[in-house]
């Protein structure tokens, strides 16, 4: 299920990288894709059930594997900072959530743009809409939102039509 979903987050990367001549490192881009999900790995139980109560911790885990992997800084912030649309530390704080009490935003191009490409697919296996996410980053709060839709302004929005008729997953 997670390697499957970073494979065609991948694809949804790559696609924008290729339709939006976006000047990015494509070897950080598809290692960080490849690589942002690990921590979900230690949150699945013997029968592939997600730990729904911890998932948000899963960036963290991630940047802890991948970090004491000896990998790149810039590849553990990947699986840092993918969450959502960015988490502030004001936001941490307020809604009380088990993170460390820091600012967990994409910054680099290429954080961004791996944050972006993973909200148009979701585990288990299903494809987002653009309008499906907005809703979705909309119960957050309009400052959500209103971020999403600057990520499609600076990174464009994806054609998941062909990618649903190959990997046979529905487009909600």
């Amino acid at each position: 299920i997670v390697f499957s979903h970073c494979q065609i987050i991948w694809e949804i990367a790559e696609q924008l990288i290729t339709n939006h001549k976006l000047a990015v490192n494509q070897d950080l881009v598809k290692a960080g894709v490849l690589l942002h999900d690990i921590g979900v790995y230690t949150l699945l139980d013997a029968n592939g059930v997600f730990d729904d109560a911890n998932y948000i911790k899963h960036g963290i885990k991630g940047y802890q594997i991948l970090s004491q992997e000896g990998l790149p800084e810039e590849i553990c912030r990947i699986a840092e900072r993918h969450t959502g649309v960015g988490l502030t530390k004001q936001t941490i704080t307020e809604q009380k959530l088990p993170l460390p009490q820091k600012d967990l935003i994409a910054e680099t191009i290429e954080e961004r743009l791996i944050m972006y490409a993973d909200k148009f697919h979701s585990k288990p296996h299903k494809f987002n809409s653009f309008e499906t996410y907005c809703k979705s980053a909309r119960k957050f709060g309009p400052e959500n939102e209103a971020k999403f839709i600057a990520f499609s302004e600076e990174f464009g929005k994806p054609e998941l039509a062909l990618l649903s008729k190959k990997y046979k997953q529905t487009i909600s």
